[in-house]
């Protein structure tokens, strides 16, 4: 992942169906490991943070849960880490 400038990944804490399964950037092997000399843009670089509810609610799709605002928090930290 040298080339790339900077990743953002949202993940549900509540998802129980198989097909979405977490997929992490580092493919769950940890952070990236980076020399002591790294700035602090670099090691930010990759952020992945939890939100409550499942793949659905946090996208905004889940049409059983029309009322439940779980895409809000989720959204709001896309677009401020935009």
């Amino acid at each position: 992942m040298k080339d790339v400038c900077g990743v953002r990944h949202v993940l549900s804490l509540d998802e129980e169906r198989d097909k979405f399964q977490p997929e992490y950037v580092n493919g769950g092997a940890g952070p990236e490991r980076l020399p002591q000399s790294a700035t602090q843009l670099e090691r930010n670089r990759v952020k992945e943070v939890w939100f409550v509810g499942s793949h659905s609610d946090i996208g905004g799709g889940n049409s059983d849960n029309i009322t439940l605002d779980n895409f809000g928090p989720a959204l709001r930290w896309m677009i401020y880490e935009a």
